[in-house]
């Protein structure tokens, strides 16, 4: 039996420190053994042991695709952990982001929520929170790509193929102002690189939460 840790691709590429810190965390406290792209990786875990992933597509491929015993994701972990040291933002006020992906993972949404009360942050909800959200940045203005799809046919296909509409690259920017247009905050906590992005294109601060617990 064995833990499993993926970082995330992407998740790495926009919170490099973070990412650096998060693996070390991981391997003092979990003994996790750090893992490359869940893509290929994943074929790794056995159904004796445990996937930590940090990117809700890592999540799904690894749901869909392995016989782990268990898949948990980093929030948890950490909100779990009572000897974890917390930054203070002394009140920050911040919209939280919920990312599509993870649409119907209310243990997910609500370490995110836990992690940031106890780092002392003000969060504001939108209208489309939790199971409501459709919102994955630019990420559903586009087709969805092959590998993910093929990898993760259910999260992606079979309860995707509806939300990914290909748009102009005018009209994406102009759909991220106008979800933007509904959030108070200038920043806006996602844990999705994706979420991030489509945030920073419609003209708000988009800030992953790894980079806020690893200040």
């Amino acid at each position: 039996m064995a833990t499993l840790f993926f970082p995330g691709c992407k998740v790495l590429a926009e919170c490099p420190e973070a990412s650096a810190k998060l693996r070390k965390y991981m391997e003092n406290h979990y003994q996790a053994s750090l893992q490359g792209c869940c893509r290929k990786d994943h074929e790794k875990l056995s159904a004796e042991d445990t996937a930590v992933v940090a990117c809700n597509t890592c999540a799904a491929i690894c749901q869909e695709n392995t016989d782990a015993k268990e898949i948990v994701s980093v929030w948890e972990l950490i909100d779990n952990d009572k000897t974890f040291q917390f930054p203070d933002y002394g009140g920050r006020e911040m919209t939280v982001q919920d990312c599509w992906r993870c649409f119907d993972n209310r243990k997910i949404q609500d370490a995110v929520r836990s992690l940031l009360t106890k780092m002392n942050c003000v969060c504001y909800e939108l209208a489309e929170n939790y199971e409501k959200t459709r919102f994955c940045g630019l990420t559903l203005l586009d087709i969805c790509n092959e590998s993910t799809a093929k990898l993760a046919p259910k999260r992606f296909v079979e309860n995707g193929t509806e939300m990914f509409q290909p748009h102009p690259a005018k009209t994406k920017k102009e759909l991220m102002k106008q979800h933007c247009a509904s959030i108070s905050t200038d920043q806006v906590v996602c844990y999705c690189p994706g979420c991030i992005h489509g945030i920073n294109e419609g003209g708000k601060q988009g800030i992953h939460l790894l980079s806020l617990l690893f200040t």
